[in-house]
């Protein structure tokens, strides 16, 4: 009876002791099979997002610097001023050279910009969806496409360019126009005024798109130029432009336009021929109706050989008869 007693105690307490073993293994295996691994994932997942985050603020960082340039880019354009262009000639046309300042922002523009894509390119799996705005993909293109050396340009000259016509005197034309990215700075007006320093006078006919009319209204509005405007077209002088050579270049503007209709009478001053204050005071009013009228006659007496100014050397002097 005893011993089975002391059996029962005995086989109880090794059972007890193997139960602690047990538990106290498992209490001891517990943190390092859950708490540790489940805070260690925690902690890695933490590291990860912090980790797309500061990925995440560096795109955004660079994407607002290259909007600060592309504003940058737009304001130096917008504030820049005429004679700080020059005009590079190559055959037949003029292309625009810019300060070497923009030309730097600019060539700083596509380095980043370009950055920017290949950043997204690998590592778009942690970025949000990214597309550049039409803004910036327009001036990444005008900048490959118009900024870039190609052709036979030498370095730092732009592909904007125009060209004057070899029929009319000094007749400008825009072929392929601005870029989108630098309309509405007034460029093609600076443009215009760098040539007319370089050539003293230029003109436009009546079929200039509604764009170039609003770049001309702006020319004949500067107090710097002056200029004459007829139905059929305007020319603009340098002020600087002697009287003699206004008058020469005035009279076959008339003369050309003159053939754009078969006319039964001469220009009338104020009625169908325009002039500012500053070249109506410097040739005479009562000169320049005179001159019209000498420009019809010679337009009858010439009426079947065709004669051209251009051709003909064709120069009327009033010069004498102020």
């Amino acid at each position: 009876m005893i011993d089975n007693i002391i059996k029962n105690i005995l086989r109880e307490e090794s059972e007890v002791k193997e139960m602690g073993i047990k538990i106290n293994k498992l209490v001891s295996r517990q943190p390092g099979n859950y708490l540790v691994k489940s805070m260690k994932a925690k902690e890695k997942e933490k590291k990860e997002r912090e980790k797309i985050k500061l990925k995440q603020m560096k795109f955004d960082s660079l994407v607002e610097s290259l909007s600060a340039m592309y504003d940058g880019i737009r304001e130096s354009i917008k504030n820049l001023d005429w004679r700080e262009l020059k005009l590079y000639p190559y055959q037949s046309h003029y292309y625009i050279v810019f300060p070497r300042k923009i030309m730097s922002m600019c060539a700083a523009f596509n380095k980043l910009y370009d950055k920017i894509q290949d950043l997204y390119h690998y590592n778009g799996h942690y970025l949000k969806l990214f597309r550049f705005t039409n803004e910036l993909e327009s001036m990444h293109a005008t900048i490959n496409g118009y900024m870039s050396d190609y052709s036979n340009l030498p370095k730092g000259v732009s592909s904007i360019n125009l060209y004057l016509d070899k029929g009319t005197l000094n007749r400008t034309h825009f072929p392929e126009g601005l870029p989108y990215s630098f309309l509405g700075l007034n460029l093609g007006v600076k443009v215009y005024r760098k040539m007319l320093d370089d050539k003293g006078f230029i003109q436009s006919g009546s079929d200039a798109s509604e764009s170039a009319q609003n770049m001309w209204r702006q020319l004949i509005q500067s107090s710097d130029l002056s200029c004459a405007i007829t139905k059929y077209g305007v020319i603009v002088f340098d002020k600087n432009l002697s009287k003699e050579e206004k008058i020469k270049y005035l009279a076959e503007f008339v003369l050309d336009k003159y053939g754009d209709e078969r006319r039964r009478r001469s220009f009338g001053v104020d009625k169908d021929i325009f002039f500012d204050s500053a070249l109506t005071s410097q040739i005479g009013r009562n000169n320049i109706q005179k001159m019209l009228d000498d420009i019809f006659q010679y337009t009858k007496d010439n009426e079947d050989k065709q004669k051209r100014p251009y051709e003909d050397g064709f120069i009327i002097d009033i010069l004498n008869k102020e």
